[in-house]
């Protein structure tokens, strides 16, 4: 009978026990480092990017090929202001290609090898061959003077490169430069032709330069630009130049002033353009001149560094979109990605480095639908990739993109932004005038 007892005691205390060690038994989750899932010794693939298991997302790296473009860039010289966040709005993006979207289309990632130029030729070439001896398939320059040191160097290599330096003599007759913004001829006849689509007066509109001693700077300076102007009427009536780094354009300015002109023009940056906006402001030039300036300068920093009174009415020609352009997806991606990793603001210096990037991985996809990664060279880039772009889009942030095998500039659409109550605004669309001869060729 004792027994018994024991006998029930036992099955009750076993009972009793299930639960816990039912709940001893749970599915554990296991974090997975590579591509494959084992559950309960059954291997299986993972064919996406992400594994969902009992509502618990996990990140599986997957080890796919690295896709390398070279960046001079100049993180410490006269362009610092405008690249270092163009840097690091170039690398959000390739962060989140790499990251958040499981690489370009899947089949590969991007990287960029980057380095400190100065501006300085010397340093260019140094950085160049660097990179190439580490396998970069393209390049990306900042600048005229990047042009015109690595150019030669490019067409040896066969080696494609986007620039910021948009000057006819690299893209007429092709080589391996490519812009996605008409160059600084082109843009100063849509700045002539928004003058005389606004003018009202009977008289001729009388125009400045005012512009960087620079190859950029003296690129609004050539003959075609001269000859436009007066073609439609209007009257050069002074040319001023700006280091890059002024202290004082009273010099400048009080020129201006004494020729009476109504526009200014020019190739500025927003520090330079700032000076020269508060040095307007205190001699009363805003009151009768209307200053503008090609890219590269920035609109929505003037009133950060110039005040919110000298910076309004200023006037830039624009090929892309700007960080005020809130309306634009690719906009509104720039300004997520920068807070989300780098936890600040994004401006249009941030969007020069975020365009690229975007097109960058645009011009790669388009590769990449027919060629392998592994098999990928900077011949096949280019003729694969840039060469069979046609009006590609890039979430508003730049007009439709065509490039081809004899066209090196990817639209002929400029914009006209105005600040406007302390916020850049788009007011105007022009085209290009074909004051380069053979920059859209038909193909």
């Amino acid at each position: 009978m004792a027994k018994t007892k024991l006998v029930v005691v036992s099955l009750v205390l076993f009972l009793l026990a299930l639960p816990v060690l039912g709940a001893c038994t749970t599915e554990k989750i296991v974090e997975v480092p590579v591509e494959k899932v084992v559950e309960k010794e059954v291997v299986k693939e993972v064919p996406v990017e992400k594994v969902v298991e009992k509502e618990v997302v996990k990140e599986v790296p997957v080890d796919m090929p690295v896709i390398k473009i070279g960046f001079n860039t100049d993180l410490s010289g006269p362009y610092a202001n405008v690249l270092v966040p163009g840097l690091e709005a170039l690398q959000a993006y390739f962060r989140y290609i790499n990251e958040e979207k499981g690489g370009i289309d899947g089949k590969a990632k991007i990287e960029v090898i980057w380095g400190d130029t100065r501006l300085e030729p010397p340093k260019m070439i140094s950085l160049y061959e660097s990179c190439k001896e580490q396998g970069v398939v393209a390049y990306h320059l900042i600048s005229t003077l990047d042009n015109y040191t690595l150019a030669e160097r490019l067409a040896e290599d066969k080696m494609p490169a986007f620039s910021y330096g948009s000057d006819p003599p690299f893209l007429v007759p092709p080589g391996e430069i490519y812009v996605f913004y008409v160059p600084y001829v082109e843009q100063f006849g849509i700045y002539v032709d928004w003058i005389i689509d606004n003018w009202e007066e009977e008289r001729a509109p009388k125009l400045a330069f005012l512009t960087m001693d620079n190859p950029a700077g003296r690129a609004v300076l050539a003959d075609e630009c001269l000859e436009y102007a007066e073609e439609r009427g209007v009257e050069i009536v002074s040319t001023q130049f700006l280091p890059m780094v002024p202290t004082d354009t009273t010099t400048q300015l009080t020129a201006i002033k004494n020729a009476e002109a109504d526009f200014t023009y020019g190739v500025l940056l927003s520090h330079n353009a700032a000076v020269a906006a508060k040095d307007a402001l205190r001699l009363g030039l805003k009151e009768n001149t209307v200053f503008g300036a090609a890219m590269p300068l920035a609109l929505d920093q003037m009133g950060k560094l110039a005040g919110a009174e000298a910076a309004e009415g200023w006037i830039a020609t624009y090929g892309m979109s700007m960080a005020t352009d809130t309306d634009v997806p690719g906009v509104q991606l720039m300004h997520e990605l920068l807070q989300k990793y780098y936890g600040k603001e994004a401006s249009t210096d941030h969007a020069y480095g975020f365009v690229f990037a975007v097109a960058w991985v645009e011009v790669i996809k388009k590769a990449l639908e027919v060629v392998e990664p592994e098999d990928l060279t900077p011949a096949l880039l280019e003729e694969k990739g840039f060469q069979r772009m046609k009006d590609a889009e890039t979430m508003g942030l730049l007009p439709p993109q065509t490039w081809g095998p004899t066209r090196r500039c990817g639209t002929d659409t400029h914009w006209i932004y105005e600040v406007k109550d302390g916020v850049p605004k788009r007011i105007w669309e022009g085209q290009a005038s074909g004051l380069v001869p053979g920059l859209f060729p038909e193909e």
